[in-house]
This record gives C-alpha cells, structure tokens and sequence, in this order.
C-alpha cells in the first residue's frame, strides 16, 4: 500500500514547511531539496517498519535534531519556533511519505478557534467540493464531513472533546451543521 515507503499520512496544508523551518540555514541541503510546501498531520500515521528500518529514518529524525542543537545563535534558529519534536520527524520524512485521502484521518476536530492558515485551508477544501463557506469567515471550526468510511479516524485534537461535554467541532453533514461527533454515537 505504501509503495516501499516508510510512511503514509494526511497532508495538513495549514502548516506550511517552509514557515516551520528556515531554509536559508540549511546550507548542508541542496537548494531542491529545501522543504517547502504543506507538512502532513502526525495524529494519525500508517508505518512500514521493514522500510523504516531499512531507510534508516529514526537516524534522519536524529539528525536534524542535531543540526538545530549545532546552528549557532548568532544566524538564528533552524526552526522558527522552539525545538518542536516534530519538525525534525517531518523533515526527515517529508521526501518519503506516501499522502493518504483526507478521509483516513479527519483531524483537528477537537479545535475550539481555526488560524488564519486554518481556515483558509478549509475554505478551499469547501471551493473545491462546491460548498460555499459556512462559517462565512468566522474561526469556528467546520469541517465536510462524508457518510462514514472504513477506515475513517476522527482526531479531536484540541481542547474541545466530545466525550467530556464540549461541542464547539462542528460538521457539514447532509447539508446540515452538526456536531462532529453526531455521526459517530
């Protein structure tokens, strides 16, 4: 399923690589092979341990961990922000993980507000499926969400759970706005 690939995972084109990591430090990478372009949501992965081991991918994790540990503060962080664990997972994966349908895992459900990149993400989702913008602007999260699929994984990543009484997550189901969660009770 993987094509002989180590990872397979749902691209998240709301975190762009090139805003998570300062490509013009990366002198020890060819200028192609500088990340840019969406990153892929880490909730929910599907691994090829046989490739994994083959491909060596935990060394590559360890390796740019070190390379933000080395760059000098003087030049600026490797990363924008503070060493966040899974920027060097992503750029040692980026070039090798197969993209999965969208519906393999419906992340992001427990948000109680989108970003800016958030939700213009999800309003060109909604463009390219037909639907006009139902939060008209607003970052409260909606999401299109389908008749339940095998295999489907909602992720209710955030501070707002179902299960502990919180439905702040809402869903375009039917042509109706639901709790994320009503189709799954």
């Amino acid at each position: 399923a993987l094509g002989g690939r180590p990872l397979g995972a749902v691209r998240d084109c709301a975190v762009q690589m090139d805003r998570i990591v300062n490509g013009s430090l990366m002198s020890s990478v060819p200028l192609s092979d500088v990340p840019v372009g969406c990153a892929f949501d880490m909730d929910v992965m599907l691994i090829d341990l046989v490739q994994w081991a083959a491909l060596d991918v935990t060394s590559r994790i360890e390796y740019w961990t070190k390379q933000f540990a080395r760059t000098p503060s003087d030049f600026g962080n490797l990363y924008k922000g503070a060493l966040d664990p899974k920027v060097p997972f992503l750029l040692a994966t980026q070039q090798t993980f197969v993209p999965l349908n969208y519906t393999f895992n419906f992340f992001g459900l427990g948000k109680s507000r989108l970003t800016p990149d958030e939700l213009s993400v999800r309003t060109m989702e909604w463009a390219d499926r037909g639907v006009r913008d139902p939060s008209k602007g607003s970052p409260l999260p909606v999401r299109l969400l389908d008749e339940p699929a095998q295999g489907r994984i909602l992720t209710f990543g955030g501070p707002s759970k179902p299960w502990a009484g919180y439905q702040s997550s809402r869903c375009i189901h039917a042509g109706r706005l639901v709790p994320c969660s009503y189709m799954y009770q």
